[in-house]
């Protein structure tokens, strides 16, 4: 453990030094830039000071390529005699120093984030376009109860209305389609919030993020209004391809 560390610290001064090297070798402190006063000059007299220009800026840059490979004897041998010792003595002191200010901190970070992921998910599943909140103005008995080829029909509608190709308005796929990407994802998001908000609740920390049996019971229904949902457009789209192929082979 310690050799790789000492090794890391090798080459990471080993890149320092030559980046130090190469910076303070291609641009020469003697040099100031000129400015010219007379811009009235031949064409022949520009081409040849270009030329000049050039072939002095070459001569700079081999001149401190060369210097900079005189020098990787010395700092192979910097690198070699480098204690990384009292690195890790400081680092370790000042950890051992500010101990109850990292725990603190760490503490109020983790409880922020969670509290942002907690109001992000209820942010999320609150908007309109949340397919887990269909029909929410139905009660889910109610809407379970209903008649399932009725129900199909008023969702297929919706995301047809919802997710309408505004550039070929006829594509009846494309709606469908992106009608799955949504509810999968919604899927997910659903089982991590509610892993979350059961595992806040295992470690006793609920009233810490104002948690209580009445989120937990709603999170619960929209799992079950989800699920609904997709049972119903499978069992539409199931319907639809056995339609479809009775009509090919008619």
């Amino acid at each position: 453990k310690y050799y790789m560390k000492y090794q890391i610290c090798r080459y990471l001064n080993m890149f320092f030094f030559v980046s130090f090297v190469y910076n303070t070798t291609s641009l020469p402190s003697d040099q100031s830039p000129s400015v010219p006063v007379h811009v009235t000059v031949s064409i022949d007299n520009h081409h040849q000071v270009d030329s000049k220009n050039s072939t002095e800026n070459k001569n700079e840059v081999i001149q401190s390529t060369q210097t900079l490979f005189s020098m990787l004897p010395r700092l192979f041998d910097y690198a070699k005699s480098f204690d990384p010792q009292p690195y890790q003595l400081s680092m370790h002191q000042w950890l051992k120093k500010n101990k109850s200010k990292i725990i603190r901190h760490s503490i109020l970070g983790c409880y922020l984030t969670i509290w942002v992921i907690l109001l992000s998910s209820h942010y999320y599943f609150s908007q309109a376009h949340s397919w887990s909140g269909w029909q929410s103005a139905v009660p889910f008995t109610e809407l379970y109860t209903r008649p399932q080829q009725l129900l199909k029909q008023e969702l297929i509608f919706d995301i047809q209305k919802r997710y309408i190709n505004q550039q070929n308005p006829t594509d009846f796929i494309s709606p469908l389609v992106t009608f799955m990407n949504r509810i999968n994802r919604e899927e997910k998001y659903l089982n991590c919030y509610t892993i979350m908000l059961n595992g806040i609740n295992r470690l006793y920390l609920a009233r810490l993020f104002l948690i209580n049996e009445k989120k937990i019971k709603e999170i619960e229904l929209r799992k079950q209004r989800l699920t609904l949902v997709r049972q119903l457009f499978l069992s539409w789209a199931a319907e639809y391809n056995i339609n479809q192929e009775k009509t090919k082979h008619a």
